[in-house]
């Protein structure tokens, strides 16, 4: 980024509106490129639900694995560091097993909490 040195009021209302274009310029690429993730991301989950329409679970697996790694890298800073990438890679495992084996039990755990808390406002109203 160059350092532009402003002196007067007109300098820095012209350094203003070049600001302001570069970022209207900016936003145009910038949902020019989430279209286009979008429309990959749409392409790919139609190859994913031709070929496992049988395992709706699998997808909501799939779903919360790729969250939690999202958040695990969000907090423990996988590309921060090596403490850090070694701490998310550990995490991500240990959750990622729980997953994949206790995926039913977590759903039916916040099913139940979700039922009991519905139980509670029904019978207070």
């Amino acid at each position: 980024m160059e350092k532009i040195l402003i002196t007067n009021h007109s300098e820095l209302l012209l350094r203003i509106a070049v600001l302001k274009v570069d970022k209207d310029i900016q936003e145009v690429k910038l949902k020019h490129t989430f279209k286009e993730l979008a429309t990959t991301l749409n392409i790919l989950g139609l190859f994913k639900s031709k070929t496992n329409t049988d395992q709706p679970l699998d997808f909501a697996k799939q779903g919360v694995t790729m969250a939690m790694d999202l958040i695990i890298d969000m907090i423990f800073g996988k590309k921060r560091g090596l403490k850090g990438f070694i701490s998310s890679v550990m995490v991500e495992k240990v959750v990622n097993y729980i997953i994949e084996n206790k995926f039913n039990d977590i759903i039916s755990l916040i099913t139940g909490f979700f039922k009991r808390k519905k139980n509670k406002e029904t019978i207070q109203n």
